[in-house]
């Protein structure tokens, strides 16, 4: 259906690539980042074709109308307005891009603003994540490095003189929750201290006690653990969401959770980053919220169901039709 569909109009070095509804009319569209040329945004023709719109929402290029060399891309929520945002990594000569969404299904590079241009040191990122990895309520920003050309040796005990020449330390930014970030990564010695050819990334609550560990993929060496030792300072919840027809999560979902007076929402996409799969579990850092008021599910077939009374502190499983792990639910029209 590759050329039917018109995707086959436009040809590109992609190696990033996510789905999912980037113009809010609730069809998944398709995300390439291209190596090196502007990247594409095939916008969902409610099904019947795609049309490529990467200049007209602001996705194509930089905010110097440069194409960079796009790999990892990771869609969040950056500064809590309820619409998701792009971080696209690219080489090491080059600036990581983050394009914040506003209005709906427009983009703008908010790199300056975002405090990720200026930086002690770079890497040629390909996987990355946003994931609230203390629990405070902001999304923070992960990135593993690993050259693609030759400079200077870093890890040579451990990698190799050959891999070693390639290596690069890994970064870590905390979020400030309106869309600015501030870079941690000299204190995360484990997870970026000696430097690797890093590839993969995943977010994922791998001992399931609610806080999102790291798992790294490498060129020339073992993937990696990094296990959440944050000081447990705040709450969370973990939501799976379940479609019994098709006994399968419910990819495509959104859900949003209401506490507080405030408002967090997840996409349940697990595949973003770069060469890997995600938790599919969407995750919430609630910082010192510890009752939830509603937790709003919009399914991927457009129904949407709200489920009140929700204790923090816990993973929940969410079925589509009104069924909750100990409640019920709201449909909603």
């Amino acid at each position: 259906m590759t050329a039917t569909a018109g995707l086959a109009q436009m040809t590109g070095p992609g190696l990033g690539v996510v789905c999912a509804d980037f113009d809010g009319d609730g069809w998944p569209d398709i995300f390439v980042a291209n190596d090196g040329k502007p990247n594409r945004l095939w916008i969902n023709q409610k099904g019947k074709a795609f049309k490529e719109e990467a200049v007209f929402r602001g996705l194509a290029f930089n905010n110097m109308g440069q194409a960079q060399a796009g790999m990892g891309v990771a869609l969040g929520d950056a500064d809590g307005d309820g619409l998701f945002d792009v971080f696209v990594t690219h080489l090491t000569d080059e600036t990581n891009t983050l394009w914040r969404q506003k209005p709906r299904g427009s983009f703008r590079d908010s790199t300056l603003g975002a405090n990720l241009a200026e930086t002690k040191s770079r890497g040629t990122g390909f996987g990355t994540v946003f994931g609230d990895f203390d629990c405070d309520g902001r999304l923070d920003l992960a990135v593993v490095n690993g050259r693609v050309y030759l400079g200077e040796p870093r890890n040579e005990a451990a990698l190799g003189p050959f891999w070693a020449r390639f290596a690069e330390t890994n970064r870590v930014w905390a979020g400030e929750g309106d869309g600015r970030f501030q870079e941690r990564t000299s204190a995360e010695v484990a997870f970026a201290g000696a430097g690797a050819v890093a590839r993969g990334l995943i977010a994922a609550d791998v001992d399931n006690d609610g806080w999102l560990d790291l798992i790294v993929t490498n060129v020339a060496g073992p993937a990696k653990l990094y296990r959440n030792v944050a000081p447990r300072n705040g709450h969370w919840l973990s939501v799976r969401v379940w479609d019994p027809k098709l006994r399968r999560e419910a990819y495509g979902a959104t859900v949003a959770v209401h506490a507080g007076g405030k408002k967090w929402t997840r996409w349940v996409n697990p595949g973003q980053g770069y060469l890997c799969s995600q938790d599919s579990r969407a995750h919430f850092g609630l910082g010192s919220v510890d009752r939830i008021d509603s937790v709003e599910i919009d399914w991927p077939d457009g129904s949407r169901e709200q489920f009140r009374d929700v204790s923090a502190g816990r993973p929940l499983r969410v079925d589509e039709a009104m069924t909750l792990s100990r409640g019920e639910g709201t449909k909603l029209p």
